[in-house]
């Protein structure tokens, strides 16, 4: 399915959306910020700082198991 220009519809809005990973760095565990794309983009040392840094950069929060 395509939205427009040969735009597939799965990629609308892919600009706006992040997601957290749970890593182990330094034997602790610390929370990755990545874009939609898988692209890291921060890595931070409380949950809470991840979702507010994604919230900041007017990005949306995805949930993704």
């Amino acid at each position: 399915l395509f939205l427009m220009r040969g735009v597939p519809v799965f990629t609308f809005g892919i600009n706006d959306v992040a997601y957290i990973r749970t890593i182990m760095e330094d034997g602790a565990e610390k929370y990755a910020v990545h874009a939609a794309d898988g692209t890291e983009l921060a890595v931070i040392d409380h949950l809470g700082q991840a979702i507010a840094t994604i919230q900041h950069n007017e990005l949306e929060v995805a949930s993704v198991h």
